[in-house]
């Protein structure tokens, strides 16, 4: 949908499908003594540069190729070559086009120790954390605090039932005192941290050095992770962050060398911002779904097409009037297209 509102705002806009490299969309980088770094990708419709383009929208890279002629453990090592082969070209064309983020830093950012660190130097709250596979050091932190702990994966586990459905975990209720299988939390380290009262939600999505937040209220107050309801268990509204969280905010966004991403906090009753994490590719359209006072799609289509750096954008909040509505057409086929790839474990890496 973004690819469409941006084209009839005039911009030219290619798709690369890290899902189809090596098979519809191949990749060359050829560099030598004499020969300067040239990084070549090619799409159904023609090949191009890396260079050719004046921003790069790196978003959500995944390689689970559907390749017929290999057997599984061809097929694992077939991944690995690709996953690192597309590290090394996104990583040595940082300097050719601004990126969204830069590559180096999207790396970064998805370490969730890292995130913590760098919320904690510049004075964001978050929950007690530890990150371990040794249960007695857990048994030693749960027994420190009373207020209960969640357990969190480092990312996105998703799988198929044998019914065929599709499975998620999410954020959940945790004791060392309920887990019977030392071996399995030895072998799968795990994000936990104490259990925050939860007054509602806030995720607010940084273009640039612009915050635009949004609330988000549970219907069930019992439901400890919004995502798990997004469809028709939450209600959104537009939300001011308070400055001195926004100042933080925009510190943390400094540090980490991000120009987009989206903030998740809890705000307890007693009204104190609770940083969670941040999802340097995460979503943002389903604010506006869910309340069209959030002009999202707008507000994306003026940072990718502003003609400055992304760092000196800044968001005219009257718009341009773009509405997701406009485009629902769009909004259905990407809807397929994410399902086509969540049943085939594929994921899309827009240019």
């Amino acid at each position: 949908m973004t690819a469409q509102a941006m084209r009839t705002l005039g911009h030219s806009v290619t798709s690369w499908m890290t899902s189809e490299l090596f098979i519809a969309h191949p990749a060359s980088a050829e560099i030598g003594p004499s020969v300067d770094l040239s990084l070549t990708l090619s799409n159904k419709d023609s090949a191009f540069k890396i260079g050719d383009f004046d921003r790069i929208w790196y978003r959500r890279s995944r390689f689970s190729p559907n390749l017929p002629f290999a057997d599984a453990r061809s097929r694992e090592l077939f991944e690995k070559e690709q996953g690192s082969f597309y590290e090394a070209l996104c990583l040595a064309g940082e300097c050719a086009s601004e990126w969204v983020n830069p590559p180096a830093a999207r790396y970064r950012a998805l370490s969730k120790l890292v995130q913590l660190q760098q919320a904690r130097a510049v004075g964001l709250a978050f929950p007690e954390t530890i990150i371990s596979n040794d249960i007695d050091a857990i048994r030693a932190f749960e027994a420190r605090h009373s207020s209960g702990l969640i357990m969190k994966s480092f990312y996105p586990l998703r799988w198929k039932t044998d019914e065929n459905h599709h499975k998620m975990f999410y954020t959940a209720s945790f004791s060392a005192k309920d887990f019977e299988d030392e071996d399995a939390m030895k072998a799968s380290p795990a994000i936990i941290q104490t259990r925050v009262p939860n007054a509602f939600d806030v995720r607010t999505v940084a273009f640039g050095r612009n915050l635009v937040s949004a609330r988000i209220e549970r219907h069930n107050s019992a439901v400890l992770d919004w995502r798990s309801v997004q469809n028709d268990g939450i209600t959104v509204s537009p939300y001011e962050l308070p400055a001195d969280v926004a100042k933080k905010c925009l510190a943390f966004l400094e540090r980490m060398a991000l120009v987009f991403g989206c903030f998740d906090f809890i705000v307890t009753p007693a009204g104190e911002h609770m940083f969670l994490e941040i999802n340097e590719a995460g979503q943002f359209l389903f604010l506006e779904e869910a309340c069209p006072d959030l002009k999202m799609l707008d507000y994306a289509c003026q940072f990718f097409g502003h003609g400055g750096t992304v760092t000196s954008f800044k968001l005219d909040r009257s718009g341009l009037d773009l509405k997701m509505t406009d485009f629902e057409s769009s909004l259905q086929a990407g809807i397929a297209e994410e399902k086509a790839a969540y049943e085939s474990t594929v994921f899309n890496s827009f240019l």
